[in-house]
Order: structure tokens, then sequence, then C-alpha cells
């Protein structure tokens, strides 16, 4: 009998679910009844049966069921191509999985930063995402389901140039609860080393909501900085590594329809991340963007996305991202496969 009869719980069917096993929801839910993929076995059924009639055959061919990918399940792609990993990190609702849904919309009509749409394998997340920003949701105002995950999953974009060379990009998918929790406690920061370290590019969301209240701006103006910190305490986040910091919901924040006191913060926080980041990183910069501004605003829908997006897209992976190496001694008589590694590491030989 497995773990989830034991406990009389639903059956999962969602692929890379591992509910039946540890109890714990991929999609978040607290209680299995909430899940739209948990499915109860009929009166008389036994876990073998289910598990035997959904087991698939040694000659099928698995395709992509177009949701989100783990991260054991990108390694197809990071195998198959030089694929880019984007990290897309922030609080809870400042803008991240709009973002990406902002760049699928683009992507999807036609030609966007010289880019096209070619494949996905994550097709169907991308649409699941976008629905309630669109009217045949039927929702009175243009919103954005917020992720819950509290495990990293991971968007797919397959993007053909007008050359015809083909780019696939890796985008975070995460519940900003995380990035919270990593601020409150070092072990959580390192827990996240298995992707971060990857990262070609590593985006930070700062929520242009919060920074236009004047109870709120502080702290979120605060724990941005304390999370790039706890990254590189951590040695998660490399200082080789490019670091994107947005201003989102920056239609918040516009000039000509907020007060002079909050454009003069805005202005200090840029002041203050271009500090720190020209301490502690080598390419860093700070922008504002609005993905999706609300209808009365001056600013057009995907507000300084487009740039950004063409940065992930043509920008050179850096020939090292991790900084912190061991101090290695050479051995003699080596061969050729350690000088190689020694060439790769940009380390001279003395």
């Amino acid at each position: 009998m497995s773990d989830a009869e034991t406990r009389g719980l639903r059956r999962c069917v969602e692929p890379g679910c591992t509910f039946d096993t540890d109890g714990v929801c991929l999609e978040g839910f607290s209680e299995a009844k909430g899940c739209p993929y948990k499915s109860q076995p009929a009166e008389g059924d036994t876990s073998e049966s289910v598990t035997d009639s959904n087991a698939p055959s040694d000659n099928w061919i698995l395709l992509p069921d177009g949701y989100e990918l783990s991260l054991e399940s990108t390694a197809g792609i990071t195998r198959a191509t030089e694929a880019k990993v984007i990290v897309v990190a922030g609080e809870s609702a400042a803008g991240k999985t709009t973002l990406l849904t902002c760049i699928f919309e683009h992507i999807s009509e036609g030609v966007y930063a010289g880019q096209q749409f070619a494949w996905s394998d994550t097709v169907l997340a991308f649409e699941r995402a976008c629905y309630p920003s669109r009217i045949s949701s039927e929702a009175e105002q243009p919103e954005t389901e917020r992720t819950k995950r509290l495990i990293p999953r991971f968007f797919h974009l397959q993007l053909k140039s007008e050359a015809g060379k083909l780019t696939d990009l890796l985008l975070t998918d995460m519940s900003g609860e995380v990035y919270r929790r990593v601020v409150d406690n070092q072990e959580n920061a390192t827990s996240l080393g298995g992707f971060i370290r990857r990262a070609d590019c590593f985006v930070l969301l700062l929520d242009g909501k919060r920074l236009a209240s004047q109870e709120l701006r502080q702290d979120g103006f605060r724990r941005g900085l304390l999370l790039l910190e706890a990254l590189l305490q951590a040695q998660v986040l490399s200082k080789m590594c490019p670091v994107r910091v947005l201003i989102a919901k920056y239609d918040l924040l516009v000039p000509e329809q907020d007060n002079e006191n909050t454009v003069k913060f805005i202005e200090y926080v840029e002041a203050e991340y271009k500090r720190f980041g020209t301490e502690h990183f080598s390419d860093f910069k700070v922008s504002r963007i609005s993905s999706r501004p609300k209808e009365n605003s001056s600013l057009d829908y995907g507000f300084g996305v487009e740039p950004l997006f063409s940065e992930w897209v043509t920008a050179d992976r850096p020939e090292l991202n991790v900084d912190f190496l061991a101090d290695v001694k050479e051995l003699p008589n080596e061969r050729e496969s350690i000088n190689y590694l020694w060439r790769q590491l940009g380390r001279q030989k003395e």
C-alpha cells in the first residue's frame, strides 16, 4: 500500500508532482480536494492497478505535457542546446509572472526584439498564466494568477532570429515567499544554489506599488538589497553573473502622475542599487518597466521590457559564472585534460 493510501489522500495525476509519496502538492494547495489534478481511485481499486493503467509502455514516445518544467526535466533541453537560464526573482506580487506573460504575448504576435516564436515545451503553462488577463476570462480587471510554488519550475521558449539562429530560454517561476525566506534564513539561500548558480542572468523585480506607498516603500527597497546580499554570502549568486534590477509597475510611479516626494525616492532607490551593484557585480543595471500598465496610463503595454528581453537572448554567457574557486595546486606530469581545465578557468600556471 502506498503512503498516499495509508494517509487516505487522493492520488495526483500531474506529471512531476510528489504528492503521492510525501504529501507536498506541486501547485501549492494545502488540501488534496482543492487541487484539480487530484483524483480519487474508485472504491475497490488498488494503488497498483491505478499505477499500472497509467504506466507508459516501453515503446511510447514521451512528449511534453505543455506545463511548467521541473529542474530535473530541464536537463533534456540543457543537454541538447546552449539554453540560457534566466532567474526571475522578487517578493510576492512584484510582477514576476506578469513579466513572463508579457513577453509571451508579444512573441506570439510576431517578431519581437528581432526574435520570433519557434517552439515551447510549456505553451499550456504560458496560456494558463495569460488567461486571467484576457477578455475571454470575463474578469473586471486584467490579472495574473499568483505563483504558489515553493520549488523551482521553468517556462521554456525557443526563439528564432531573423538570421535563423535558434535560442532556448528557461525562465524561472517560483513563489515570492521563497525569496522572502532567503532573506530571513541563510540556509534557505543555500538551497537555491542548484539553479541560481546556473543562471545566465539574475533579474530582481522591485514592486512599484510598494515603492509608491509611504508605509511600505522602505521595506520594499531594503528587502531587495538584503536578498542580493544573502545570495552573495551563501555563494549562490556569482559576482560574474549579470544582474538586472527592475523597478516594476512603473506606471504607478511616472513623474507627471506622482508627487515630488515619490519621484525623489525612486531616484534614491536607483542610486543606492547602482552603488551596491558597482561594488559587488561585474555587470549590473537598474531599469524601469511596466509589463501591463493600467488602462489610463501614458505608458505602452510592455514598457521597458523589449530591451531587457533582447539582452537575455543576445548576451554572451560569461566564460565562468562561479568566482569562488578552490585553491588547486598543479600536479607534476599533468595530462592535457588538466591543462585544458586550467585554461578554461582562466588561471595562469606559475
